[in-house]
């Protein structure tokens, strides 16, 4: 990668494309290259800066503010020949330690990554920022790789999608400049999931003629000439709060399987600014659900009924005093413009016009607020669901199914390690791209499997790939690609990134109107959360266990001689393998240490199973020695005259030198094609 990288460079700093004045600089290579930036020299800014990167011999010499510069001017002119170069000097720029001088430059930077991060994790990195920035950077840049669709490749596809998105919102979002961007809020969501599948914008009008005709129906009852008075009346207040508020309504279809995820922007009447609203309520102040400025009117309701009897009294009515605000025409005819993109609307709509009726609620600013509090409600459930940022570079691509766990061991220090497993199911994308393309040679296509780590205490955990074989002989089932990890366990919690990618390898260059690579042909991605650092035990403890099973058809680890079954689900034409750890053992006068394990298989409710043939063989015994603390084993589990249903696997394990026990039960299912 490094040989890439430099080959890269040299070729870019020699080109004679890219020549510009050797005149000598008097400013820094950042401000001499922002000179020539704005003075329209792009490339030779670009030279200045990746210059820079190529002279600078120690992180306490990098100036952080080179990458951002240099991964802009190439994302807003698309230099694709760039993107790797672009990719490395980002990273580089991340892992600057400066004494301080960058410090301030380095917190506004972070706050525009946040766009990319789990909302709440981005309060741990601007926790961290306020503190260390450079510590904070190196999340950064950790999160940034995770991010990254083709870790195979020397550039960060999605890094350059969010360069090319700083670009658009700093032409495009100019209202106000409230953000970190120096641009308005409407910044934030095109950050995250790019632009919207449907927009809509213009001004929110007051229909005087729909209005008059609700008002009037509202007061029905009352008397025609005094009802032409106190619509009169009504109307001219409306019009005082009426100030045709633009409005821009976005809509993603396709971010979640909960609903619509909606967004809207518009200037509200009580910020007098332009950013994200809320709800309606945002364009109409609350002093326009006055009673003081309603008209009021009687409702007569009749005959009236006796509780409980339901006899009524024959000239006896029931009387209710309404009042119709200015606010409530206003929201009336706004929500009637809405309704037709999207039912959020129509529900308001409808909730105020039943407010006309004898059993509607008077609109005042506490109902107001209340509504808004269900809409915002509803609103939050559908973003819980939506993921936390978007690539729509990716959308054109087969999409893979990846499934992961962690599981706990421990190095021979005892400290804590994860054995992170990852499966994924390129099976069906795979016979999709054989079919299309009619091809007979499934080998020209590759799967990948990586694991990129953010460590939120700073730590850097190198990411990891494998390119494991793909089982497309499934036995009548379908089994997973799977892939093995041992990753350390920092300090502070961790997020991990599990993707998978399929290649065409006979196919080249880039993919059109794309940064991605054209043979890129499918991905998948999974991310987990690691929130409390586990400790060292220093008792007789037993690590977590793997199960799953062996078939003709699969390859597997040689630490670990079977497919491990994430979801538990074991075929029944097979037997079932578990793999386990157990630390501090005490050894004997000879330093052996010796662990008896026992286990067996029951019915999940409690029933011991006859899973073996005979019954004298439910329970299996045997003895395990090493000369060390700690014993790590794979052992079969042979699952004789069985049935498809739910089992549990319980497992005792004694240490022989000191006589303490411990045991653990593992819900498993067997399976039938």
């Amino acid at each position: 990668m490094n040989y890439i990288k430099h080959l890269l460079l040299l070729v870019f700093l020699f080109n004679p494309v890219f020549s510009f004045s050797n005149t000598l600089q008097k400013t820094d290579p950042y401000t001499a290259g922002m000179d020539l930036y704005v003075a329209g020299n792009i490339n030779g800014a670009l030279q200045v800066w990746a210059s820079a990167y190529k002279s600078t011999t120690s992180e306490q010499q990098i100036d952080p503010r080179i990458g951002t510069a240099f991964v802009q001017a190439v994302s807003e002119y698309k230099l694709v020949h760039l993107y790797p170069i672009a990719t490395n000097i980002f990273y580089w720029s991340l892992k600057s330690r400066g004494t301080g001088e960058y410090e301030e430059y380095l917190r506004r930077e972070i706050q525009k990554s946040a766009s990319v991060f789990d909302r709440s994790r981005f309060k741990d990195v601007d926790k961290t920022a306020k503190k260390d920035p450079y510590k904070a950077a190196g999340i950064v840049l950790s999160h940034w790789k995770s991010l990254d669709p083709t870790p195979e490749t020397p550039e960060n596809e999605r890094l350059i999608e969010h360069g090319e998105r700083i670009a658009y919102i700093k032409k495009h979002f100019t209202e106000n400049d409230n953000t970190v961007f120096d641009t308005d809020e409407r910044s934030w969501t095109y950050l995250r999931y790019g632009a919207p599948d449907l927009l809509h914008k213009g001004t929110l009008e007051f229909n005087e003629h729909n209005m008059k005709s609700m008002a009037n129906e509202a007061m029905t009852q009352v008397p025609a000439l005094d009802r032409i008075d106190k619509v009169d009346s009504l109307i001219s207040n409306t019009m005082i709060f009426y100030k045709e508020p633009k409005y821009e309504l976005w809509l993603y279809k396709n971010l979640t399987k909960a609903g619509y995820v909606i967004k809207m922007f518009g200037e509200s009447y009580h910020k007098r600014t332009f950013g994200e609203i809320e709800s309606l309520t945002d364009f109409v102040p609350k002093s326009a659900f006055m009673k003081s400025r309603s008209s009021h009117y009687n409702l007569v309701w009749g005959p009236k009924v006796e509780a409980g009897t339901g006899r009524g009294e024959p000239n006896s009515t029931i009387a209710k005093k309404k009042h119709l605000s200015p606010g409530t025409l206003l929201l009336l005819s706004y929500t009637r413009q809405l309704m037709v993109y999207h039912t959020t609307f129509e529900s308001l709509f409808l909730n105020l016009k039943k407010s006309f009726g004898m059993n509607g609620p008077n609109v005042s600013p506490s109902w107001i607020s209340s509504q808004k509090s269900v809409l915002s409600m509803q609103r939050e459930r559908v973003l819980q669901t939506a993921p936390d940022q978007r690539s729509l570079h990716l959308n054109e691509l087969r999409p893979l199914e990846v499934n992961s766990h962690q599981y706990l061991f421990y190095n021979e220090h005892n400290q804590p390690y994860y054995l992170s497993v990852m499966n994924s199911y390129p099976q069906a994308e795979l016979l999709y791209l054989i079919s299309k393309n009619e091809v007979e040679d499934v080998n020209r296509y590759r799967l990948n499997h990586n694991l990129s780590v953010t460590s939120y205490g700073g730590e850097e955990v190198p990411s990891v790939s494998h390119a494991p074989t793909i089982p497309f002989e499934n036995d009548g089932i379908l089994h997973p690609a799977q892939s093995i990890f041992k990753i350390p366990v920092p300090e502070s919690n961790l997020s991990l990134t599990y993707s998978a990618q399929v290649y065409d390898q006979e196919a080249s260059g880039m993919r059109k109107g794309r940064v991605l690579p054209a043979s890129l042909k499918a991905s998948g991605m999974a991310t987990s959360e690691e929130s409390q650092k586990p400790e060292s035990p220093s008792a007789f403890a037993l690590s977590d266990i793997l199960i799953g099973y062996q078939t003709d058809s699969l390859q597997w680890e040689e630490d670990i001689p079977f497919l491990v079954s994430l979801d538990g689900n074991i075929p029944d034409s097979t037997n079932l393998f578990m793999h386990f750890q157990v630390i501090n053992l005490q050894p004997n006068e000879s330093n052996i240490s010796q662990m008896k394990v026992e286990f067996y298989v029951k019915e999940r409710g409690g029933f011991l199973k006859k899973l073996f043939g005979k019954k004298d063989q439910n329970r299996i015994s045997v003895t395990l020695e090493d000369y060390s603390d700690q014993i790590e084993e794979t052992l079969e589990v042979e699952l004789a005259d069985r049935e498809p249903g739910k089992y549990e696997l319980v497992i005792e394990a004694t240490d022989l030198g000191s006589g303490n026990s411990i045991s653990k039960i593992i819900p498993f299912s067997i399976v039938e094609p």
